[in-house]
């Protein structure tokens, strides 16, 4: 797994994808637990907090967070394993803004696998503007719905920009490869959403 540097800033997007054999991304189908609407209140304080799950509407529930930091180096946000778990699960930047901060983009970010087994495939497939998702720590919750569902090149100034973003109240912005699997770990084409607090 390699990340792209970009030509007008010294950070780089991570590469959330896997070096499996196949050559491009079905869109997968499956989903993951049903996600927790049923009981959740999502008129709650925004406060920030440490993530510890998510719920993506249409796509699946209680699926882990891993806090990563950003490479020391190369100052790459941090992705989830290459295993059977890590394409299971979301990394979230914990260099970057937490959820329920009120300023940055909250960096997170999932695997795509060429043969369509991975997170990054099921949101693909499933995750779209108007989805709700709902970010859980320990002690903390908090709703938010996509706004946004954004094909970015990979080393396009445009993505640079918006996904690292300070500028702007605080939203989630999620990322996986997407596109054309031109070799191991290397995609023609990210994809990202950006979700906004929601009352429900």
């Amino acid at each position: 797994m390699t990340a792209l540097l970009s030509v007008t800033a010294m950070v780089a997007l991570p590469m959330a994808s896997a070096s499996a054999s196949a050559s491009s991304a079905p869109q997968a189908t499956t989903v993951l637990k049903p996600a927790r609407q049923a009981w959740v209140n999502c008129r709650v304080r925004q406060t920030p907090f440490w993530p510890t799950s998510i719920d993506l509407y249409g796509v699946g529930g209680d699926i882990p967070v891993l806090g990563i930091p950003r490479n020391r180096r190369t100052r790459v946000p941090g992705t989830p394993p290459i295993s059977n778990y890590g394409k299971q699960v979301m990394a979230w930047s914990r260099s970057d803004a937490a959820p329920g901060s009120y300023w940055g983009n909250v960096l997170m970010n999932a695997h795509t696998w060429p043969d369509g087994s991975a997170l990054g495939n099921r949101m693909l497939a499933n995750l779209q503007v108007g989805s709700l998702i709902i970010v859980f720590g320990q002690n903390h919750h908090l709703c938010y719905r996509v706004t946004k569902r954004v094909v970015y090149k990979p080393r396009g100034k445009a993505m640079m920009r918006q996904y690292y973003s300070w500028k702007s109240r605080s939203q989630l912005a999620i990322v996986v490869c997407s596109g054309k699997r031109l070799g191991p770990g290397k995609w023609s084409q990210r994809t990202v959403w950006y979700a906004s607090p929601s009352l429900g």
